[in-house]
């Protein structure tokens, strides 16, 4: 995994990386790969690593690139790469003094405001949607799958998520940024999502 982050940390712009992942994934990149990627940047950019900040800093922003183009390439929604972006910033926050030169996606407003925009579900269909479910799931109509037995029409194949599954995982970074919010409004709806969420 490690050769393959210095590769795109090489590759000079989104092309270059885009025909590289092309090559390498013919048949799509697959969701633990990035999985993998972007772990390796979290695991590598916290504060009591010992990075230089200079260097953390650099870490966190090739991220956000790939994260850019996570979506487009596949193996990553929209959302997932949004809340990636929470995890990241909220790693960036841990130092102190704050890390400089960091894109906006990745401050505390600039991340929560993307994740908010990426959100499948609005507030209200995602609560509509989980009460649907606990009726569901009460009545005995619906259990989680069993495997070797067929999955019915309206089920996802197994290990992929629904748009209220995506959403709730989603809204659950957002406890690590919610803090550090600025902007008023984007605070309060990160707050209500949160309330709701609990």
């Amino acid at each position: 995994m490690r050769s393959d982050h210095d590769r795109l940390r090489r590759a000079v712009d989104a092309e270059a990386r885009a025909r590289w992942l092309g090559e390498r994934f013919p048949d799509g990149i697959p969701p633990q790969w990035w999985n993998a990627v972007l772990g390796l940047v979290e695991t590598e950019v916290g504060p009591l690593r010992g990075l230089p900040r200079a260097e953390s800093a650099e870490q966190l922003a090739f991220a956000a690139v790939l994260l850019a183009q996570a979506p487009a390439l596949g193996g990553i929604s929209r959302c997932e790469a949004a809340a990636r972006r929470v995890r990241l910033a909220a790693i960036a926050c841990r130092y102190r003094p704050p890390l400089e030169g960091l894109p906006p996606e990745l401050t505390p407003d600039g991340s929560a405001r993307r994740l908010l925009d990426a959100l499948p579900l609005s507030r209200p269909q995602a609560r509509a949607a989980a009460r649907l479910r606990r009726h569901r799931l009460d009545s005995g109509e619906d259990r989680y799958h069993v495997p070797g037995e067929p999955i019915t029409p309206g089920r996802g194949a197994p290990g992929t998520l629904t748009p209220l599954q995506e959403t709730e995982r989603a809204v659950g970074d957002l406890r690590w940024v919610v803090d550090a919010i600025e902007d008023p409004e984007v605070r309060a709806e990160a707050a209500a999502w949160l309330a709701q969420h609990d």
